[in-house]
């Protein structure tokens, strides 16, 4: 076997979790500070899992909830489906996005204008600024996909006022943190 053959074999066997660089250590601390001096929140500490549900900044006007759909953790050259993301890892979060419905207070429903976005896959974690916890779901109509509507409960309600009111601040903050984790080990 040559030598490329055998560094091949040994990655796809190769089950130890890779160990970040102390320049990714760093950036990455770097990262979470810039959001955790706006939100109070570290994205490090946070777990996401199928079914979870988080206020999500689509932009510098706009923060929607995010239904967490699946995790996917980088193994090798692929992404493998995973119940937990684990920090260490980078990793792709794929989820839905609910907005405020205009007429009804607490109650946010899918987005399904063709003009935004509907669904997410980020990288970083950075755009989910807080876990809501328990939120109840309600479904009308025939198809519990598009009929589903969340409820917010009265704290959680009043918290997603106060990051709308910071949503340009957030966004600029989040921009920063991914610039910094984009940038190369220099």
């Amino acid at each position: 076997m040559d030598i490329t053959a055998a560094i091949r074999h040994d990655r796809l066997n190769n089950t130890e979790q890779q160990i970040r660089t102390k320049g990714r250590i760093s950036r990455w601390k770097t990262a979470c500070n810039k959001i955790f001096n706006l939100t109070k929140l570290n994205p490090q500490s946070l777990k996401f899992k199928n079914g979870d549900y988080y206020y999500y900044c689509e932009n510098k006007n706009s923060i929607v909830i995010a239904e967490i759909i699946a995790v996917f953790e980088k193994y090798g050259s692929s992404y493998v489906r995973v119940d937990l993301l684990n920090s260490l890892n980078e990793g792709r979060i794929h989820a839905r996005l609910y907005d405020l419905k205009s007429d009804f207070d607490q109650e946010f429903v899918p987005i399904i204008n063709s003009n935004r976005a509907q669904y997410v896959c980020e990288t970083n974690v950075f755009r989910f600024i807080a876990h809501l916890g328990s939120v109840s779901e309600e479904s009308c109509g025939d198809s519990c996909w598009l009929g589903k509507k969340v409820k917010s409960g009265n704290l959680q309600y009043t918290t997603y006022f106060h990051f709308v009111e910071k949503s340009c601040e957030l966004e600029q903050s989040i921009k920063e943190a991914e610039k910094i984790m984009k940038a190369q080990k220099k």
